[in-house]
């Protein structure tokens, strides 16, 4: 189907549309990340080489976003940053996604001046919205419902992660990386229960798609996370296996050896999935 679409793009559109709808898929929805970051690339300087600075702009933040989910967040902040800096000659090009996105990524990052930056943006953000701008409002309220969160302060992130989730609720692939933002406020208040809940539904929802993409392996931690919380080692240790499965499939698209273990060790949901799968198991299952 994803050859197809190919197909049909690249014709009526040509090839740096046609690379940049395969690298959201390949890194939204397939465990290939890898090549979602070679395909945004090369849209990029598809664009680029016909002179469409604006469109290789927009294909230049996916490309942030990928090199990020691969390990490399400053990497990652650094290109989509590019994508908001002044351009020549005059004002930056208006690009609300590039700065969701970079708001996110800094979220996600295991630098604390990157957290704080994150919700500095969010905040500001927030405040600049206008009333109609749903999914901006939503991508800003989950960033802080996870800066809360690893600050301490989970009463009021379960306050922006549901208030994510609503205004998120037609977007499917950030709905579900929301709720495990949700799980994660909850369980921190000791809600084991309700944390379960959330993450359950996250997880069903990310197998009716059939997705392993982007946020398949946080989606089946919180779970993992919850399960145990309640002492629940049965359901907990069947979902480590399907968490672990999920990063090491998406880490068997990157060829470099190195670039691989970045991956599974510098990514916080891969490295604490192999962190519990140790807890438990010793040597991990094949």
């Amino acid at each position: 189907m994803l050859d197809r679409l190919w197909e049909l793009v690249a014709g009526g559109m040509g090839p740096g549309w046609a690379r940049y709808i395969q690298a959201f898929f390949h890194h939204h929805f397939e465990a290939r990340p890898w090549l979602a970051l070679v395909q945004a690339e090369q849209g990029t300087r598809d664009f680029r080489e016909l002179g469409m600075e604006r469109d290789a702009l927009t294909v230049q933040t996916l490309s942030g976003m990928a090199l990020a989910a691969l390990g490399d967040v400053p990497g990652g902040v650094e290109r989509i940053r590019e994508v908001l800096a002044p351009q020549q000659g005059g004002a930056p090009l208006p690009n609300d996604a590039a700065q969701n996105f970079l708001c996110q990524v800094l979220a996600d990052s295991p630098e604390p001046q990157h957290r704080q930056e994150a919700q500095t943006q969010a905040r500001e953000g927030l405040a600049g919205a206008e009333n109609g701008h749903f999914f901006r409002q939503g991508m800003m309220h989950a960033v802080l419902a996870k800066v809360m969160t690893e600050r301490g302060e989970p009463c009021e992130a379960e306050s922006h992660a549901r208030k994510a989730c609503e205004l998120l609720a037609t977007s499917q692939t950030e709905l579900i990386h929301a709720r495990g933002y949700l799980s994660a406020t909850l369980l921190a208040q000791g809600r084991a229960e309700e944390a379960r809940q959330e993450a359950e539904r996250g997880v069903r929802e990310l197998e009716q798609m059939g997705n392993s993409g982007v946020y398949a392996v946080a989606t089946r931690l919180a779970l993992v996370e919850a399960c145990f919380a309640q002492g629940d080692a049965i359901a907990g240790e069947a979902a480590l296996r399907e968490a672990l499965h999920c990063a090491r499939t998406r880490a068997s698209d990157i060829p470099d050896p190195s670039l691989r273990e970045r991956f599974l060790r510098q990514v916080p949901e891969n490295a604490r999935t192999l962190e519990l799968a140790r807890q438990r198991w010793g040597e991990l299952p094949g």
